[in-house]
């Protein structure tokens, strides 16, 4: 029986689902631990305090922090899936401010976008210190329309 070897990708793959599937438990187990935590802390506070809570507002209170807690740990999760974006993606969508005037079809223009400056390329005309937007972007020359506040 000939045994399958895995490419780099494949086990790169496998060892982020390993870890996507740990990490949940490990935020499982820690919200678990949280929940005995508050519900001794709380049974504490009743003996230092001098009030009583009920069994029902005590399991009532548990039941959120516990909800509580496993939305936290959904929500990083979640987090941890997302897919990072940078790059010219990242530019895409991005406002700045004319540096130098932009005449149609020239990249003679400047923006500063995101505190550098670009070379620039619109379709119409726009002058130093107008607002901005980034269409698309070409190598290191970004192209841009002018940006129409609704202010």
């Amino acid at each position: 029986m000939k045994e399958k070897t895995l490419s780099v990708r494949e086990l790169i793959k496998l060892a982020k689902g390993r870890s996507l599937v740990m990490g949940f438990f490990v935020m499982l187990s820690l919200t678990l631990f949280f929940l005995i935590d508050d519900v001794i802390y709380y049974l504490l506070a009743e003996e230092i305090f001098h009030f009583k809570l009920g069994i029902l507002p005590k399991f009532a209170l548990a039941v959120a922090i516990f909800l509580a807690n496993l939305l936290l740990a959904l929500l990083v999760v979640k987090a941890m899936l997302r897919k990072p974006v940078s790059g010219a993606e990242a530019m895409i969508g991005a406002y700045g401010v004319a540096a130098k005037s932009i005449r149609p079809g020239e990249i003679g223009g400047w923006v500063r976008v995101r505190g550098e400056l670009w070379k620039a390329v619109a379709r119409e005309s726009i002058d130093s210190g107008e607002s901005v937007e980034v269409t698309a972007v070409a190598g290191l020359v970004l192209h841009v329309k002018p940006f129409a506040s609704n202010s």
